[in-house]
């Protein structure tokens, strides 16, 4: 296993702790919906405006889904991606 593999795996590894942590707290009564944590919840969404300065509509659109799509969902897809590009990596 190279060093890719094993950073697609601690992404995978960090989306499941996090879909954990989030069913944890649903089930003690904390919250009584799924709440989606993204990048922009834990940045603030005034430290995001810097995506509206980017000159191409269709980078800006892509910027805004990346960084407002659910978290965990974001460390599944970015892991897989390494996983199979580590697949093709030979150290």
């Amino acid at each position: 296993m190279n060093k890719m593999t094993g950073f697609g795996f601690l992404s995978w590894l960090g989306s499941f702790v996090l879909i954990g942590f989030q069913a944890l707290s649903m089930m003690m009564g904390k919250t009584e919906n799924w709440e989606d944590l993204s990048i922009t919840d834990m940045a603030g969404a005034d430290n995001m405006s810097w995506i509206q300065s980017i000159p191409l509509e269709q980078i800006q659109a892509g910027f805004n889904y990346l960084v407002t799509m659910p978290l965990y969902l974001l460390l599944l897809v970015f892991g897989g991606i390494l996983i199979f590009l580590g697949l093709f990596v030979k150290e």
